[in-house]
């Protein structure tokens, strides 16, 4: 009869510890035909950005017309399982989730928003309308903000940096604002970048490490 072995205590996890990070902007040059193609590319987020709010807020006022969403609310908060199994299961009914805007968002990029608009890109803003919806669902604000054409998108940002628009790096002259440990800080940069607008100015900017 074999003997079973005795279990090895694990030992106690470190906590991860947080890489420091700095967000790198950089001024953008670019021509007129350039210019008008970023302005392009802005247009197309802010019109697929209030796509993915207008079919989001019409799930949310769906869900929460239910008169489930009622019962819901009426379970104490002390009974957390079943809360939150009880909005989950709204949530998933209705389609109200970061995942069912990522797929919304695969119908809507179509005709000239997907000539501006690659799918990563579209998934980057189906999630912040998300985060803007949700925001209303659990309290948090009392309403979405859609983007008007004359305000448009201050920024787009994306997770990958093989994706969406490219831009050259320049090798900087000693009279250039690009120092080397802005230099390092772009080699070690997180694919995740932001291109945000600012009068009759252009920038880039990226999360570094």
């Amino acid at each position: 009869m074999s003997k079973k072995k005795p279990r090895s205590e694990k030992p106690d996890k470190e906590p991860r510890r947080k890489t420091p990070t700095f967000l790198l902007e950089l001024p953008l040059i670019v021509n007129e035909g350039q210019a008008r193609r970023i302005r392009g590319h802005l247009e197309a987020g802010r019109a697929l950005y209030n796509t993915m709010l207008s079919q989001g807020q019409r799930r949310l006022r769906k869900m929460r017309a239910d008169p489930a969403w009622q019962v819901a609310r009426a379970i104490p908060c002390t009974q957390k399982r079943e809360r939150q199994a009880a909005f989950s299961a709204l949530r998933e009914h209705y389609g109200f989730s970061e995942y069912a805007l990522h797929e919304s968002a695969k119908t809507a990029r179509v005709s000239w928003i997907a000539e501006h608009l690659d799918a990563v890109l579209a998934q980057t803003l189906a999630s912040r309308a998300y985060r803007a919806l949700n925001r209303v669902c659990v309290g948090q604000a009392r309403r979405v903000r859609f983007k008007s054409r004359g305000r448009g998108l201050a920024s787009i940002e994306n997770k990958r940096n093989d994706s969406g628009l490219r831009f050259v790096l320049q090798k900087p002259s000693s009279t250039d604002s690009l120092t080397a440990s802005n230099m390092r800080g772009w080699c070690s940069a997180k694919p995740v970048a932001r291109l945000p607008r600012e009068p009759m100015r252009w920038a880039f900017a990226t999360l570094c490490n």
